[in-house]
């Protein structure tokens, strides 16, 4: 996992449970990492696993609700390492066509061991969409939270679903349905 999702981890967790938190999770969480967290490095994912497991677990929260709440926390600043991919979208559906086909291209030219996950569209009209989403860290609820983050974002409501989910039924991928609401 690339340093700066750890890095918008830590902005989250202190910006919701104060300041210097973040560090009193990490002492707490026996990591593979021993030092800071660096943007452009590369760290196990498993560090961030155990990292968003100890904040679950000492905050009370609900795995699912925690990881979609920073997924939308991490939209707005994904987007500001490289706005033109946003600037040059019409809108959210045209932006999330190209996720796949250039901004996790470019992610890797910039980044040559970044694993980003795989999309895969059908049924797309200039108002709905279906995203498989692929990756081998299954995290779906991150993927809804980017959904809501660039509804957000983009200031076009949207609604969503995962029809199939890797979760329940050991699929492989999970399939959203995503829609311009309004």
């Amino acid at each position: 996992m690339k340093g700066v999702v750890f890095n918008v981890l830590e902005e989250f967790t202190n910006q919701n449970f104060g300041d210097d938190e973040f560090d009193n999770i990490v002492e707490l969480s026996e990591l593979e990492t021993k030092d800071p967290f660096v943007g452009p490095g590369t760290y196990p994912d498993g560090d961030l696993f155990k990292i968003v497991g100890k904040i679950v677990e000492l905050k009370k929260l609900k795995l699912d609700w925690a990881i979609r709440e920073f997924g939308k926390f991490l939209f707005p600043r994904l987007v500001a390492i490289a706005p033109q991919y946003a600037e040059e979208s019409n809108g959210i559906i045209d932006f999330l066509q190209r996720v796949d086909s250039i901004i996790h291209i470019e992610v890797k030219k910039l980044f040559k061991d970044a694993v980003t996950p795989e999309f895969i569209y059908s049924d797309v009209t200039e108002t709905s969409m279906k995203i498989k989403y692929r990756s081998n860290r299954h995290l779906c609820y991150l993927m809804e939270g980017l959904l809501d983050g660039a509804g957000i974002y983009f200031d076009e409501p949207i609604s969503y679903k995962q029809i199939e989910c890797h979760h329940e039924s050991g699929c492989g991928y999970c399939l959203f349905e995503v829609e311009k609401v309004g």
